[in-house]
Parts: structure tokens; sequence; C-alpha cells
């Protein structure tokens, strides 16, 4: 029995880590989408056609920092 309260506790666990993970990775993709969006503006305020705005922010932010 005690080896059965163990074993669900470490599943309760690992589903609990898990859903936490699935939010912090969300807040992630949210945070680098509007990083993305901010230098597409930026690109269309220089005078860069949207696709090309957006092109140039992908690849600045994908660049690791020197």
């Amino acid at each position: 029995m005690a080896n059965l309260v163990r074993s669900l506790r470490a599943v309760c666990s690992r589903v609990i880590g898990l859903l936490h993970s699935c939010h912090a990775s969300d807040d992630f993709i949210a945070e680098l989408e509007s990083h993305i969006a901010m230098h597409v503006d930026d690109g269309i305020r220089a005078g860069l056609p949207p696709e090309e705005a957006r092109r140039q922010a992908l690849i600045r932010g994908t660049r690791h920092p020197s």
C-alpha cells in the first residue's frame, strides 16, 4: 500500500510539473512574439516592406548576443 501511495504521489508530481512547464513555455512564446512584433514595427517605420521587416526581425531575434 505504501508503494502505491508513493507511486501516485510521484505521478501527481510529474503531472503538476508538466503543467507548470507548459505554462512557462506559453509565456516564453508570447514574450518572443512580442519582441519580434516590435522589431517588425521598427523595420516598417524605417521604410522596409512588411515581409522584409519580419525577415530581418527573425534574423535579429535568433542571433546570439556577442
